[in-house]
């Protein structure tokens, strides 16, 4: 999607809400370009090693097909913390 697409899309989801009455709006904007490369090891480590118990040996290569669902994994726990958030803030 071009940024041109995704503000033509932004505006008409704010007109849409605007329709409906929806006063609080949230919007996220994501830029997936090397994202994998960007997530702390920290986070995916403990995020690993607290939920699904596998044993961390190595890093993962560049191209490796794990690096998708590590990624997948990653995105859950960021999902569930802005959820959290938005939740205590009653938006």
């Amino acid at each position: 999607m071009s940024t041109v697409d995704a503000i033509y899309t932004l505006k008409q989801i704010m007109l849409h809400t605007k329709e409906f009455n929806m006063r609080k709006r949230v919007f996220i904007f994501l830029d997936f370009m090397k994202c994998f490369d960007m997530i702390k090891r920290e986070m995916l480590y403990q995020n690993i090693d607290n939920k699904y118990n596998i044993p961390i040996q190595r890093g993962v290569g560049q191209g490796d097909s794990m690096s998708p669902s590590l990624f997948l994994i990653i995105m859950k726990h960021i999902i569930r913390e802005f959820a959290s958030r938005l939740r205590k803030e009653k938006i």
